[in-house]
Formats: C-alpha cells, structure tokens, sequence
C-alpha cells in the first residue's frame, strides 16, 4: 500500500474514534431525568382544595369541566386550573429530607398555604432569596420548585371564575340590548326592534359570535351599583342571564348578581356586544 495512502488512512481512523469518544463519551453515565414532585397524574384529580389562614378554597371537576364550589358555584378558569395541576409535575432544583432543614425557618412549620390535589397534600412554603425558588413539602421531603402557582394560590374566588361571560355553545335565541331587541324567529331569521337601516348582512351573527365568544379582562366580586342598565341574553334551553351594564373609570363593566361577578371588558369588546355594526359611510372617493 502506497506510505501516504496507509497515512490518510490512519488519520481518517484516528479522527473517527475522536469522534465517537466525543459523542458516545464512554464511561460516563447519562445524568437520571430528575423526578417530578409527585407521581401524581393530573387527569385523574378530580378535586382540589386550597387551605389559607382562615380561609379554604375548594374546586371540583365534573364531566370534564371545573368549578369553583361554594355560594353560588362558578364556573372555574381552565388557565388557572391548569396552572394549578402543573404544580403536581414540577421539577425540583433541590430536595431534602425533612429532617435536614429547619422547617420553621422555611415557613413549612406552619404552611400558609396547604394544597390538598385529592389525598396528595402539597405546603407551600416560603421563598429562597437568592434564586427565588417556592419551598414546598410533599410528605417526608422538601424540595425548590419554580415559584409559578402563587397568584393562583393566592386568588379569591371570584379570581377564579372562568372569565367567559356565556357557557360554552351557547344558543342564543333573544339579546336585550341598551337600545336594541333582538328575538330569534322559527325560521332563524332575526326580529331588531326598533328596526335598524343600513345594517350588514354579517351584523347579526357577528353580535351573535362576540357575545359565545366574549371574555373579559379580569373578574371580581360583585359589588351592588347605581346607574345601571339592564343586558339580558337569553338561551334556547330557557335560561335567561341577566347582566348589569356599567361604565365608570375602570371601564366597561358587565356584572351579574347572581353569580355575584363582575366582568372588566375593554371597550372594544363592549362595543362588539352591544352594538351592531354598520358599514361605514360612503363619501362617493373611490
């Protein structure tokens, strides 16, 4: 074989073991993915309970769907309800036993805030100042999780409400509006009472889809107003929701007392609830 030729050869082997040993690193084991805080499958809980100083906040899911429980029941935000869950397959920086850290000092001695995900209870403590880690308990173990959940923790019931004004597919058969009524016929052609000229086609069921559609900004409790004015929208299954239209500083508001909530809407959003669009004025310019 030609000198150079048995070379390159050699080089070639010599760059392509360099290779392996870069990619395969032989002898050094693979780092273990760390465990998650619990073993828990979200999709299985079906109950959720938030223990505060004086203060207990209780959510449960059925048929899918979640609810905050109380006087009256409400609706639950699905954002905030997730958010919760995630805590359950939170990746620990660090962990301990519980005996190796002064619980106390931690704020887990006692807890402020004690999740219970079913029979699985979760302290949440206090926070690592350098890293800003949440310390929190989950049996005999304590470990730093990213501090993600305490808004949620921390939200009062009507925080957690879900922020759509309407249940989801609902149909609408009549809306009372400030000026206008709108009832829907047999044929589901749609009365406006007083009449309105020069109104789109697409006007209608543009109204119909923001309202199925609508969720507000932020959600609080409800406080009783003055100088307000009735909304009502109607459903096919017979219900009929009341709401009471606001405007103050903060905005729009439309609240409804017996939910006892409040509904912030951006004034564009309002606008697309209680008005039907017109088209714009033709000023001849092509």
């Amino acid at each position: 074989m030609n000198r150079r030729l048995l070379l390159n050869l050699l080089m070639l082997i010599a760059v392509l073991a360099l290779i392996a040993v870069v990619y395969f690193e032989p002898g050094i084991e693979a780092p273990e993915t760390p465990a998650a805080l619990t073993a828990l499958d979200d999709t299985t809980v079906t109950h959720i309970r938030i223990e505060r100083a004086g203060d207990v906040l209780e959510l449960e899911r059925r048929d899918g769907r979640w609810w905050v429980l109380g006087a009256p029941e409400l609706p639950a935000d699905p954002l905030q309800v997730d958010n919760l869950l995630r805590m359950i397959a939170a990746t620990p920086r660090r962990s301990y036993t519980a005996t190796e850290v002064d619980r106390k000092q931690l704020e887990l001695d006692p807890a402020p805030v004690t999740v219970h995900f079913d029979d699985l209870a979760i302290k949440v403590g206090g926070t690592d100042p350098l890293e800003g880690l949440r310390y929190v308990q989950v049996g005999d173990r304590v470990a730093l999780i990213p501090d993600n959940y305490q808004n949620t923790l921390q939200g009062k019931r009507a925080q957690l409400a879900s922020r759509r004004l309407l249940p989801e597919g609902a149909d609408i058969v009549a809306l009372n509006l400030p000026e206008r009524h709108l009832h829907k016929r047999d044929d589901g052609s749609w009365d406006i009472d007083p009449p309105l000229e020069g109104i789109s086609a697409d006007a209608v069921p543009q109204l119909l889809q923001a309202w199925q559609h609508a969720s507000a900004l932020w959600v609080s409790a409800y406080v009783p107003g003055e100088g307000t004015t009735p909304v009502n929208v109607e459903l096919a299954d017979g219900t009929t929701i009341a709401f009471e239209l606001r405007r103050s500083d903060r905005g729009v508001e439309l609240a409804r007392a017996d939910l006892r909530l409040q509904y912030n809407l951006p004034e564009a959003t309002a606008r697309s609830l209680l008005e039907l669009e017109r088209p714009a004025p033709d000023d001849g310019k092509e």
